[in-house]
């Protein structure tokens, strides 16, 4: 008991550091959470930033493989006519084309 009034009587006469500290602590408060450049809004565009640079990423890796298969497809005619029949379902004018859909 004696331990907690010397620690009490130590604080109460130290006002003026508790002064210092409870500025000080505003001072971070505000900073982290109130101003315009915050650590909240900080945290959000780092965030973002790291999104679009995973999507940039992403992007640039199927322009390479788009690319390639333009390439491909631009050096062999019969390919060319297959990837068309396939994805866009192009026919030739003297021919029928049946869709099978399976369940």
């Amino acid at each position: 008991m004696r331990k907690v009034k010397e620690l009490y009587l130590r604080f109460k006469g130290s006002r003026m550091n508790n002064k210092y500290l409870i500025v000080f602590v505003l001072f971070v408060v505000f900073i982290a959470f109130f101003d315009d450049s915050s650590l909240m809004k900080r945290y959000r565009v780092k965030r973002q930033t790291a999104k679009i640079e995973r999507e940039t990423e992403y992007y640039r890796e199927r322009m390479a493989q788009d690319s390639a298969m333009i390439e491909a497809l631009g050096k062999d005619a019969e390919r060319l006519e297959r990837f068309a029949r396939e994805k866009y379902r192009m026919k030739r004018a003297d021919e029928d084309v049946f869709i099978i859909k399976e369940k």
